[in-house]
């Protein structure tokens, strides 16, 4: 399973605000392989992400890495390991 950091609840804080930030944009560098990786999606293009509320359907579409944005609960999954993985 690959290791993300966490993304932080924030506040009105600008510093938690700038904490949050930080580790959304870790997260993206790691999926698209910006940090000196392959990225998740590599083998087969960068990953997919679907802003929709209901789980992506057509599992033969989803790919390790692609990420899921549940846009009623605004919680997020990554695919891997053929299962959508909540975020922590």
């Amino acid at each position: 399973m690959p290791k993300f950091p966490s993304i932080p609840d924030f506040s009105a804080d600008v510093n938690s605000m700038f904490k949050a930030m930080r580790a959304m944009k870790q997260i993206v560098e790691h999926l698209s392989g910006q940090l000196g990786g392959a990225g998740l999606g590599s083998k087969q293009g960068a990953a997919s992400v679907y802003t929709q509320p209901n789980m992506p359907a057509g599992i033969e579409d989803v790919r390790d890495g692609d990420v899921w944005i549940n846009t009623e609960t605004g919680k997020i999954a990554y695919w891997w390991n053929n299962k959508w993985n909540p975020s922590t």
